[in-house]
Protein backbone atom coordinates (compact mmCIF):
# COMPACT_ATOMS: atom_id res chain seq x y z
CA UNK A 1 0.00 0.00 0.00
CA UNK A 2 1.18 3.41 -0.91
CA UNK A 3 1.48 6.15 2.06
CA UNK A 4 2.50 3.28 4.84
CA UNK A 5 5.00 4.66 7.55
CA UNK A 6 6.78 1.47 9.44
CA UNK A 7 9.65 2.13 11.66
CA UNK A 8 12.59 0.54 13.38
CA UNK A 9 12.25 -3.02 14.86
CA UNK A 10 8.89 -3.41 13.50
CA UNK A 11 7.77 -7.08 12.32
CA UNK A 12 4.15 -7.69 10.42
CA UNK A 13 2.73 -10.92 10.19
CA UNK A 14 1.91 -12.72 6.71
CA UNK A 15 -1.55 -11.23 5.57
CA UNK A 16 -1.86 -8.46 7.58
CA UNK A 17 -2.50 -4.96 5.45
CA UNK A 18 -1.75 -1.95 6.53
CA UNK A 19 -3.81 1.06 4.67
CA UNK A 20 -2.48 4.69 3.50
CA UNK A 21 -1.29 7.44 6.34
CA UNK A 22 -0.86 4.71 9.61
CA UNK A 23 2.45 4.81 11.23
CA UNK A 24 3.09 1.78 12.68
CA UNK A 25 6.92 1.43 15.01
CA UNK A 26 7.07 4.72 15.60
CA UNK A 27 8.39 6.50 19.17
CA UNK A 28 6.08 6.38 21.82
CA UNK A 29 4.62 9.72 22.97
CA UNK A 30 6.83 9.35 26.32
CA UNK A 31 8.97 11.50 28.17
CA UNK A 32 10.56 8.30 29.76
CA UNK A 33 11.86 7.10 26.07
CA UNK A 34 15.35 7.89 25.21
CA UNK A 35 16.06 6.70 22.20
CA UNK A 36 15.96 2.86 23.05
CA UNK A 37 15.93 -0.16 20.03
CA UNK A 38 12.78 -1.32 21.41
CA UNK A 39 9.84 -3.11 18.72
CA UNK A 40 7.07 -3.72 17.71
CA UNK A 41 5.20 -7.30 16.79
CA UNK A 42 2.29 -7.08 14.72
CA UNK A 43 0.69 -11.05 13.96
CA UNK A 44 -0.91 -12.23 11.22
CA UNK A 45 -3.83 -11.51 9.19
CA UNK A 46 -4.12 -8.32 11.09
CA UNK A 47 -5.75 -5.43 9.30
CA UNK A 48 -4.39 -1.87 10.45
CA UNK A 49 -6.73 1.60 8.79
CA UNK A 50 -6.31 5.06 7.41
CA UNK A 51 -3.95 7.32 10.23
CA UNK A 52 -4.01 4.43 13.11
CA UNK A 53 -0.52 4.93 15.21
CA UNK A 54 1.16 2.60 16.85
CA UNK A 55 3.93 3.67 18.71
CA UNK A 56 7.22 0.66 19.81
CA UNK A 57 7.64 -0.31 23.91
CA UNK A 58 9.45 1.48 25.84
CA UNK A 59 12.41 0.53 28.57
CA UNK A 60 10.16 0.82 31.19
CA UNK A 61 8.07 -1.08 29.54
CA UNK A 62 8.89 -4.23 28.37
CA UNK A 63 10.55 -2.74 24.81
CA UNK A 64 7.79 -4.00 23.12
CA UNK A 65 4.09 -3.44 21.72
CA UNK A 66 2.18 -5.73 20.18
CA UNK A 67 -0.71 -7.08 18.08
CA UNK A 68 -2.17 -10.12 17.82
CA UNK A 69 -3.32 -12.39 14.84
CA UNK A 70 -6.33 -11.16 13.03
CA UNK A 71 -7.11 -7.94 14.96
CA UNK A 72 -8.93 -4.93 13.03
CA UNK A 73 -7.73 -1.23 14.42
CA UNK A 74 -9.88 1.23 12.33
CA UNK A 75 -9.52 4.56 11.36
CA UNK A 76 -7.96 7.26 13.50
CA UNK A 77 -6.91 4.74 16.16
CA UNK A 78 -4.24 4.91 18.34
CA UNK A 79 -2.09 2.08 20.45
CA UNK A 80 -0.05 3.27 22.59
CA UNK A 81 3.85 2.51 23.89
CA UNK A 82 4.09 -0.70 25.23
CA UNK A 83 0.64 -2.46 24.88
CA UNK A 84 -0.46 -5.76 24.25
CA UNK A 85 -4.18 -6.64 22.03
CA UNK A 86 -5.18 -10.01 21.75
CA UNK A 87 -6.07 -12.06 19.35
CA UNK A 88 -9.17 -10.85 17.49
CA UNK A 89 -9.51 -7.95 19.02
CA UNK A 90 -11.78 -5.14 17.47
CA UNK A 91 -10.65 -1.19 18.05
CA UNK A 92 -12.80 0.84 16.61
CA UNK A 93 -12.53 4.56 14.81
CA UNK A 94 -10.76 7.06 16.86
CA UNK A 95 -10.07 4.80 19.84
CA UNK A 96 -6.97 6.31 21.55
CA UNK A 97 -5.38 3.62 23.74
CA UNK A 98 -2.65 4.75 26.15
CA UNK A 99 0.52 3.41 26.67
CA UNK A 100 0.67 -0.26 29.45
CA UNK A 101 -2.94 -1.32 28.28
CA UNK A 102 -3.76 -4.84 27.69
CA UNK A 103 -6.43 -5.77 25.97
CA UNK A 104 -7.97 -10.11 25.88
CA UNK A 105 -8.62 -11.90 22.83
CA UNK A 106 -11.82 -10.85 20.84
CA UNK A 107 -12.89 -7.88 23.03
CA UNK A 108 -13.96 -4.86 21.16
CA UNK A 109 -13.23 -1.39 22.17
CA UNK A 110 -16.00 0.56 20.32
CA UNK A 111 -15.40 4.15 18.52
CA UNK A 112 -14.02 7.32 20.36
CA UNK A 113 -13.02 5.35 23.39
CA UNK A 114 -10.02 6.67 25.40
CA UNK A 115 -8.08 4.24 27.35
CA UNK A 116 -6.34 5.15 30.44
CA UNK A 117 -2.32 3.94 31.10
CA UNK A 118 -2.26 0.59 33.03
CA UNK A 119 -5.85 -0.53 32.06
CA UNK A 120 -6.63 -3.85 31.37
CA UNK A 121 -9.31 -4.97 29.12
CA UNK A 122 -10.74 -8.62 29.63
CA UNK A 123 -10.93 -11.27 26.92
CA UNK A 124 -14.76 -10.81 25.13
CA UNK A 125 -15.23 -7.39 27.09
CA UNK A 126 -16.99 -4.95 24.52
CA UNK A 127 -16.38 -1.15 25.58
CA UNK A 128 -19.48 0.92 23.94
CA UNK A 129 -18.32 3.74 21.81
CA UNK A 130 -17.42 7.21 23.67
CA UNK A 131 -16.43 5.23 27.45
CA UNK A 132 -13.82 6.51 29.17
CA UNK A 133 -11.97 3.33 30.57
CA UNK A 134 -9.61 4.30 33.73
CA UNK A 135 -9.73 1.07 35.89
CA UNK A 136 -9.75 -2.66 34.66
CA UNK A 137 -12.80 -3.97 32.85
CA UNK A 138 -13.24 -7.84 34.12
CA UNK A 139 -13.92 -10.33 31.49
CA UNK A 140 -16.71 -11.45 29.70
CA UNK A 141 -18.43 -7.80 30.54
CA UNK A 142 -20.33 -5.45 28.33
CA UNK A 143 -18.94 -1.60 30.01
CA UNK A 144 -19.79 1.82 29.11
CA UNK A 145 -19.74 5.57 31.02
CA UNK A 146 -17.59 7.61 32.12
CA UNK A 147 -15.71 6.21 34.11
CA UNK A 148 -16.36 3.20 32.02
CA UNK A 149 -18.30 0.53 34.59
CA UNK A 150 -19.44 -3.24 33.67
CA UNK A 151 -23.16 -3.22 32.48
CA UNK A 152 -24.29 -6.76 32.03
CA UNK A 153 -22.30 -9.65 30.75
CA UNK A 154 -21.83 -9.93 27.12
CA UNK A 155 -23.70 -13.03 26.66
CA UNK A 156 -23.43 -13.06 22.52
CA UNK A 157 -20.04 -12.88 22.51
CA UNK A 158 -19.70 -15.91 25.23
CA UNK A 159 -21.96 -17.87 23.02
CA UNK A 160 -20.09 -17.26 19.79
CA UNK A 161 -17.20 -18.10 21.61
CA UNK A 162 -18.29 -21.78 22.80
CA UNK A 163 -19.29 -20.72 26.34
CA UNK A 164 -21.82 -22.95 27.99
CA UNK A 165 -25.29 -21.89 28.67
CA UNK A 166 -24.88 -23.25 32.39
CA UNK A 167 -21.21 -21.23 32.60
CA UNK A 168 -23.25 -18.00 31.29
CA UNK A 169 -26.32 -18.61 33.90
CA UNK A 170 -22.98 -18.37 36.85
CA UNK A 171 -21.46 -15.65 34.84
CA UNK A 172 -24.66 -13.66 35.39
CA UNK A 173 -25.29 -14.82 39.08
CA UNK A 174 -21.91 -13.71 39.61
CA UNK A 175 -22.16 -11.08 37.75
CA UNK A 176 -25.25 -9.61 40.05
CA UNK A 177 -23.76 -10.20 43.00
CA UNK A 178 -20.42 -8.03 42.14
CA UNK A 179 -22.65 -5.40 40.71
CA UNK A 180 -26.06 -5.52 42.00
CA UNK A 181 -26.00 -6.23 46.17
Amino acid sequence: RNHVTVYGRTTIGEGSILFPGCVVGSDPQDLKYHGEDSETIVGREVRIHECVTVSKGTASGGMKTSIADHTLVMAYAHVGHDCHIGERVVIANNAQIAGHVVVGRKAIIGGMVGIHHFATIGELTIVSGMAGVRFDLPPYMMAEGTPAEPRNVNIIGCRRDGMSEEDIRLLRDVFKILYFD
